[in-house]
């Protein structure tokens, strides 16, 4: 179960990597669709944590995450590798990628920007 140090640390990563940019925004597995095409292309303005639970600002709306038990956070480079088991949210910048599986995810009205 990720800690809320873990989440403290995402969120600085991927701030430091997609905020002030646009991002792709995918749900591989479809069970975010509907969410990720409201973010998708907009521009990051932040992420922070409180506990355990992320919020990513684009504009107006919020994305919050909470990874739960088991959900994972991936980031790399270049290509991603192909979509694997419960990838709910795949996010795409100009070469930086971050993925998450099997987290409990929603796109809200703001939260805490």
């Amino acid at each position: 179960m990720p800690e809320g140090h873990t989440l403290f640390r995402l969120a600085r990563d991927q701030s430091l990597v997609f905020a002030g940019r646009p991002v792709h925004v995918t749900s591989p597995q479809g069970r975010f669709a509907a969410g990720a095409a409201l973010l998708d292309g907009r521009v990051l303005d932040e992420v922070t944590s409180y506990g355990k639970h992320l919020f990513a600002c684009f504009g107006p709306d919020t994305l919050h995450v909470h990874l739960g038990l088991y959900g994972s956070y991936t980031s790399g480079t270049g290509v991603p590798p192909a979509p694997r088991g419960a990838l709910r949210m795949r996010w795409e910048g100009e070469d930086p990628t971050a993925s998450a599986s099997g987290p409990t995810c929603a796109a809200r009205p703001p939260a805490r920007c």
